[in-house]
């Protein structure tokens, strides 16, 4: 499409191909009207058809480089909307793979640490059974902003299923992923009011960190789902990490 091809531009090229359009038609028509019906004087018509078209030019011009930085914008915000998860205002699970298999790529080739921490909400079933599936997404809405408060610009969060959640830092020692970790843990370790009806949720949550990362994304995600399972089958509301 034109405005796939255009998007990239410099909105100054933008508005000058615009003009130059409408200039040069405004000049035809208008000087073709002149001649016809005006002056037969070749240099009046042309100056008088130079004034008009500059006029209907920029009468043309600024509402259609309104419309379509206005159209370029929509884009732009729908194309991002894309990549976030609706509920919990974190990246969904395509798009956060994307910006994290980017990430393992960077970490096995510069040799930095990289912590992967998955969590998951303990009990979300019965949240949904007793309450309703409306004090379910409000829990959901709860755990993104608390887990967005808790990432620093650099790191990665996301929703990666129905109530699995992931989270992904870099160059961290071990004793500071462990502390994220856990502060993770007691962070979701909460309680939200909903109509008449407190609602306490907590979270299980199975970790990785690699000092000095040679494993592939995948791996590093089993490894982290390994773990989130022993934490569930440990008691949950806990963490269970191993330190590569």
């Amino acid at each position: 499409m034109i405005i796939d091809r255009m998007k990239n531009k410099p909105l100054w090229f933008i508005i000058f191909i615009i003009w130059f359009i409408s200039s040069t038609m405004s000049v035809g028509i208008t000087n073709l009207i002149i001649s016809l019906t005006i002056s037969r004087s070749y240099l009046l018509s042309n100056f008088i058809a130079l004034s008009a078209s500059t006029i209907i030019s920029l009468l043309t011009s600024i509402p259609l480089v309104y419309f379509y930085s206005k159209v370029i914008t929509m884009k732009n915000e729908i194309i991002d909307l894309s990549k976030f998860d609706n509920l919990t205002g974190l990246m969904n699970r395509a798009s956060f793979i994307e910006s994290y298999e980017q990430l393992i790529i960077d970490a096995n080739l510069h040799h930095f640490s990289i912590t992967v921490i998955l969590f998951d909400l303990d009990h979300f079933k019965f949240v949904n059974d007793t309450f309703g599936h409306v004090a379910g997404d409000k829990v959901l809405i709860e755990v993104g902003k608390i887990t967005s408060s808790l990432a620093q610009e650099e790191d990665l969060t996301g929703r990666f299923g129905g109530e699995e959640f992931i989270f992904v830092t870099k160059n961290k020692t071990k004793e500071e992923a462990k502390n994220i970790a856990n502060k993770i843990r007691k962070n979701l370790d909460h309680l939200i009011q909903y109509e008449n009806e407190t609602i306490k949720f907590t979270v299980s949550v199975g970790a990785i960190h690699c000092e000095q990362c040679n494993l592939t994304s995948n791996e590093l995600i089993k490894i982290a789902d390994d773990n989130l399972y022993n934490a569930k089958e440990n008691g949950r509301n806990r963490v269970s990490m191993c330190v590569i």
